[in-house]
């Protein structure tokens, strides 16, 4: 029994390893989440590829706070491009229709292409950040993609993006939205570990760090500004 149970082991390592050298997937020791140093925070992003208040949101708070905790290893980010679209089983396609048109529907399958094919943090917010607010699917490529560190992706995408199975992710992404409870009645909707933060969609990083405890030293600047802030008022 023993030497089946390392033989699964070893297999099971070796394919990860396997899956991390075919796609040249590098993963930070930091960016395991160590919970004896403290807790975690996951943060949960609803949104929409061409709402200007997500793209606020997005280039304003999402990115930089993750830029500066990243590091700690105790941040978790979900983001769940598709608003207030909607999408309909066609046979075995879906067609989705987008509150700011068709454009926003292909830019929120490309955006659920990368985070289904990098899958891990460090590759897609940086890049769901380029794209967000793009024009169009093209105008997103060119930018963020092909001009960017993604290039060997750039028909992989593409094609997921204006096919059935971007159109397909962008239903599965639906399908987590409309479970949210309460319902989505804004976009973004920003929720931190598990309930929606209001406060978030203004201060994210600074209600990021409240939650973490015991706050590591990437928090002091935020809230030290926080704080004199609060002062002057």
């Amino acid at each position: 029994m023993k030497i089946w149970i390392g033989l699964i082991v070893l297999l099971a390592v070796d394919t990860v390893g396997a899956w991390r050298r075919r796609y040249k997937v590098y993963i930070p020791a930091k960016e395991i989440v160590d919970t004896q140093s403290g807790n975690s925070v996951h943060i949960a992003v609803y949104m929409e590829a061409q709402c200007p208040d997500t793209s606020r949101f997005i280039k304003k708070h999402l990115v930089p706070t993750w830029q500066r905790l990243r590091s700690t290893g105790r941040v978790e980010i979900a983001l769940v491009p598709f608003g207030k679209a909607r999408c309909e089983r066609v046979g075995d396609d879906f067609k989705c229709d987008c509150q700011h048109g068709s454009n926003e529907c292909e830019l929120n399958q490309l955006m659920n292409c990368a985070i289904n094919e990098f899958n891990f943090a460090d590759h897609y917010v940086p890049l769901i950040g380029c794209i967000q607010g793009s024009n169009n699917v093209n105008a997103a490529i060119e930018k963020c993609i092909q001009k960017g560190h993604y290039n060997q992706y750039t028909d992989r995408l593409r094609e997921c993006a204006t096919g059935p199975r971007g159109r397909h992710l962008l239903a599965l992404a639906g399908q987590k939205t409309t479970a949210l409870s309460p319902p989505l009645t804004f976009v973004p909707w920003v929720m931190l570990d598990g309930a929606r933060s209001t406060d978030a969609y203004w201060a994210l990083e600074e209600n990021v760090c409240k939650l973490l405890d015991p706050q590591p030293p990437e928090c002091q600047p935020v809230m030290a500004a926080a704080k004199a802030a609060a002062a002057r008022i």
